[in-house]
């Protein structure tokens, strides 16, 4: 939003733009859309996947884990995560649903829980698109 020759500002070295504000407004739409594609809805109830991630990986045992939304014939779509343990660790479905319930709303807690031992990456971090093809259906 910072420019150098239409309406000043509070301050005389800085004006401001209407066209560059206009971009940043929507590039920050942009990035929340992306959020709203992976926008998991259950039973009428919103899920965002990125809230369970972040109590899943607060657990000791899980390294990485990738939260997705999958049909479901009674609520639409349900909530699934697959799930990376650190090695020599052990987990079962029972006990990470009974972790992310006791953190956050129990709708929001996995129906079904995946362990994997490779998690697919892409650029650095979790590939989601690959993630759903393979556990998605």
């Amino acid at each position: 939003c910072i420019r150098t020759n239409t309406k000043k500002a509070n301050f005389p070295s800085v004006t401001l733009t209407k066209t560059k504000c206009k971009a940043k407004r929507t590039a920050r739409r942009k990035a929340k859309r992306k959020a709203e594609k992976e926008l998991i809805k259950t039973g009428g109830e919103n899920v965002y996947p990125g809230e369970v991630e972040s109590v899943l990986l607060t657990h000791p045992n899980i390294i990485s884990c990738c939260v997705i939304g999958v049909p479901d014939p009674t609520w639409g779509e349900s909530v699934l995560a697959v799930c990376k343990l650190d090695q020599d660790k052990e987990l079962t479905q029972e006990e990470v649903r009974e972790y992310v319930g006791s953190k956050i709303a129990g709708f929001k807690k996995p129906r079904k829980v995946i362990f994997v031992e490779e998690m697919p990456i892409k650029n650095g971090e979790t590939d989601r698109e690959s993630v759903k093809e393979k556990y998605g259906s």
